[in-house]
């Protein structure tokens, strides 16, 4: 199997006086985007699915998935696309990873070496993303995942629930973009820490 190839990686911080019901507006990408959830909470729409993400879990979106996300509590993320290397092996939806602490790691060595590359650096991230996909996936077997963590025994509180219904109309009543390798919206980015 060939290694992956990063598009696309950026870390995000909200800040207090944005993070309650701060939104990332429903789009798509032509490659996998991978999600980690450092600090926060809230709700993201994955393929017209709801979960509640919190601190260590991972969100997999494969190729022309439409998702979006608000966050209720502030938080700090970690966003990185690749395509190619097995990534779209891996099921879209919410994730609760044991070895999160392993993967939250190599997604900061991806973004530190992404903002100062040196020598080679196209092929360490390369290798870098294609070693969080193996041990996302296996991480995954390992447990016996059959799916997404999903949230439909765990209802959410009725402002939230509001929130999600009125951005789930949203996601049907609005052309939604289509980002090649970026977060091209107006409401993007949010703080991006350096």
């Amino acid at each position: 199997m060939q290694l992956p190839e990063l598009i696309f990686v950026t870390r995000a911080a909200r800040k207090p006086a944005r993070c309650r019901e701060d939104m990332v507006p429903p789009h798509r990408h032509n490659n996998t985007e991978f999600v980690l959830y450092i600090k926060g909470g809230g709700t993201t729409l994955i393929g017209g699915i709801e979960y509640d993400f919190s601190e260590g879990s991972v969100a997999v979106i494969n190729q022309n998935t439409l998702h979006s996300e608000v966050h209720n509590v502030c938080g700090e993320v970690i966003y990185f696309n690749i395509t190619g290397g097995g990534a779209d092996m891996i099921t879209d939806g919410l994730y609760k990873p044991g070895n999160f602490a392993v993967l939250k790691k190599i997604a900061l060595d991806i973004y530190r070496e992404s903002r100062a590359p040196g020598f080679g650096f196209e092929m360490l991230l390369s290798a870098k993303s294609g070693e969080f996909v193996a041990l996302m996936a296996r991480e995954l077997i390992s447990k016996k995942y059959n799916g997404p963590v999903q949230n439909r025994l765990h209802p959410h509180p009725p402002a939230n629930r509001l929130r999600m219904e009125s951005h789930l109309a949203i996601m049907v009543n609005t052309p939604v973009p289509f980002y090649q390798n970026t977060h091209e919206s107006p409401e993007w980015p949010p703080t991006l820490l350096h």
